[in-house]
């Protein structure tokens, strides 16, 4: 009767370990949704951040010209580290969109 009994657990526990499986299968698969959502939401917020840094340091490179053609001042180049920041920025979005698949 003990083994009878032992067996119908062992039984019981085959049939119910394919059942747990699907289930914490099937909410793994929501949770990958979720954080795929999350980067998806973070990516465009950094596209949109770097895209808003670009606009500004593009308007304020403009305004510096503005103001060395229209006074007799003159704004030192950009220094080596300066321009790398520059170009680092302008190269960002490229980065930005290669990073995030469908």
């Amino acid at each position: 009767m003990e083994k009878e009994n032992s067996m119908q657990k062992y039984l019981c526990l085959q049939n119910i370990a394919p059942i747990v499986f699907v289930k914490n299968l099937t909410a793994i698969k929501a949770k990958h949704a979720e954080l795929c959502s999350q980067v998806k939401e973070i990516t465009a917020a950094q596209k949109e951040s770097m895209d808003s840094i670009r606009n500004n340091l593009g308007s304020v490179m403009k305004l510096i010209q503005h103001l060395q053609q229209t006074t007799d001042v003159e704004v030192q180049p950009l220094t080596e580290s300066e321009q790398q920041s520059a170009d680092l920025l302008a190269s960002a979005d490229s980065q930005t969109t290669k990073e995030v698949g469908p």
